[in-house]
């Protein structure tokens, strides 16, 4: 993946049902991913890309490090698919799939 922005959006499964996900995140010389918190996004981003794999880590905001872990695989040059697991209730399931595209 180039480096500078990305943005990818795509849907997460909540309660078995579609629910839209969106990330905003820099990529950086070697595929390191980062983001810091902002106004529209309460939490950072870290993560990698290596061997079209998908590794990232969302953090939120707050007490009591919330957090959601998402591990994808590229299915062509723009879109990943795979499954997350999370500690966040409010936003997301103990475990489930996802699937995003750039933007």
């Amino acid at each position: 993946m180039p480096v500078g922005e990305h943005i990818f959006k795509g849907t997460f499964t909540k309660k078995g049902a579609s629910a839209p996900l969106e990330f905003v995140f820099k990529v950086e010389e070697g595929n390191i991913i980062s983001s810091h918190a902002t106004e529209h996004f309460k939490y950072s981003l870290n993560g990698v890309i290596q061997d079209g794999k998908l590794t990232l880590k969302q953090q939120f905001e707050g007490e009591g490090h919330l957090e959601a872990e998402f591990d994808g695989e590229f299915d062509g040059a723009n879109k990943i698919k795979g499954v997350y697991k999370s500690n966040n209730g409010a936003v997301y399931d103990e475990t489930g799939h996802f699937e995003i595209t750039k933007v």
